[in-house]
């Protein structure tokens, strides 16, 4: 969705899971807030060892 902004939670998780980078400045960058959903499932999935 053009324009669409995630809130600051939904950023800050991405964040700390590794999906955005740590020193990216997401007020300025634009973010597709579905494609980082995508990459960020995968990694809440177990996986045994």
């Amino acid at each position: 969705m053009a324009g669409f902004k995630p809130r600051a939670e939904f950023l800050r998780e991405k964040k700390r899971h590794g999906v955005i980078p740590a020193d990216s400045d997401l007020s300025k960058d634009e973010i597709d807030a579905s494609e980082v959903d995508r990459k960020h499932w995968p990694t809440t999935w177990f996986s045994p060892r």
